[in-house]
């Protein structure tokens, strides 16, 4: 009765409570780690998309024919407009669909109203600085076009809050000298396959120690579960080994050791 009593006080003692320190500490370091991969894909996704539109207006500027010359104001504003719609015409094709794929369609239509937000507000939305011509030399000679090099562009911020809109004959007959958008993602920086970045992850994280790794209570248990399976599947290995060694008159390992004489193997 007194051991049954102590085992069930070890048991209780076992199970941590709710609010005890260990587990507000284990709670504490899973948020934070969730905290921080949310804002490492925040930033991944700023950068990829401040690569593609830097891309975008450094091909329109080698299209038109600014590589050493500085923009005009006036095509400038044009420039940005039509990047701001470039997703117009893919949400009116997808829209027409007989079944619309509703989550690329939300997509486009959040990018838009973001970038509208931005380009109508006062610190602008963020482009390369065209209206200079060394400015627009380094983006169209110098910078190669790949996010390792992207901070050598200078960048300004272009708001249209004091200024007129442009016309949408002037925006149509721009439109007929660029490229089109297509054939500019074609050309873009391409990113590693999924499946790459999960393997160099993997690997990366078999490197690290386990003791350094933030493991919750029942990681920990599955681990040590995992690892006496397996020490009980070679123990028992050992045995049928042994078993079937003597069932065929052939010396064990150990006994053969001694002889020295060759053994039986499955």
């Amino acid at each position: 009765m007194r051991r049954a009593l102590l085992n069930s006080a070890r048991e209780k003692r076992a199970v941590p409570h709710p609010r005890d320190r260990s587990v507000r500490q284990l709670e504490k370091k899973e948020k934070r780690a969730i905290r921080l991969d949310a804002q490492k894909t925040r930033l991944k996704t700023e950068k990829t998309l401040q690569l593609m539109r830097f891309f975008w207006f450094r091909e329109q500027c080698i299209t038109l024919g600014y590589t050493t010359a500085a923009v005009p104001d006036e095509t400038v504003a044009q420039l940005v407009q039509l990047y701001v719609g470039r997703n117009k015409e893919e949400m009116s094709a997808l829209q027409m669909q007989r079944n619309p794929p509703v989550g690329r369609i939300k997509v486009l239509e959040a990018t838009l109203q973001v970038e509208e937000d931005e380009l109508h507000s006062a610190k602008g939305l963020r482009v390369p600085n065209m209206t200079d011509a060394h400015d627009v030399e380094i983006l169209t000679e110098i910078w190669d076009g790949t996010q390792e090099t992207v901070t050598v562009v200078p960048v300004t911020g272009f708001s249209m809050q004091h200024r007129t809109p442009p016309t949408k004959e002037a925006l149509e007959e721009l439109l007929q000298r660029l490229r089109p958008v297509a054939e500019i993602r074609k050309e873009a920086p391409v990113k590693l396959p999924k499946g790459v970045i999960k393997f160099h992850a993997a690997q990366l994280r078999n490197k690290v120690s386990v003791k350094k790794r933030e493991d919750t209570a029942l990681s920990v248990r599955l681990r040590v579960k995992a690892r006496e399976e397996a020490k009980q599947q070679k123990r028992l290995t050992e045995q049928r080994r042994a078993a079937m060694a003597r069932c065929r008159g052939v010396p064990t390992e150990d006994d053969a050791k001694v002889r020295g004489e060759p053994t039986w193997k499955e």
